[in-house]
């Protein structure tokens, strides 16, 4: 029979006055493991308004963790 397992991402979003988002990334495993990816994106015109910050530095945060998930596959693959 099959298991279910839940995986959750609590995703943290902060922007200051010079137009830097920075992004956390916190992934919780079923395992009772947590996975951390942070990122943070400047804007390169802090007149410009952009709304393209929070989903770059999420898609790096995501990164990150996607990064780390493969590595601990591949050394749980040669063991």
């Amino acid at each position: 029979m099959g298991m279910t397992r839940r995986w959750t991402a609590e995703i943290l979003l902060d922007e200051d006055d010079l137009g830097t988002t920075r992004a956390a990334v916190r992934l919780d495993t079923s395992e009772d493991e947590h996975l951390h990816g942070l990122a943070m994106w400047q804007v390169p015109d802090p007149e410009a308004p952009s709304e393209a910050g929070d989903d770059v530095a999420v898609a790096e945060a995501l990164s990150q963790i996607a990064a780390k998930l493969r590595q601990q596959a591949t050394s749980h693959a040669s063991a």
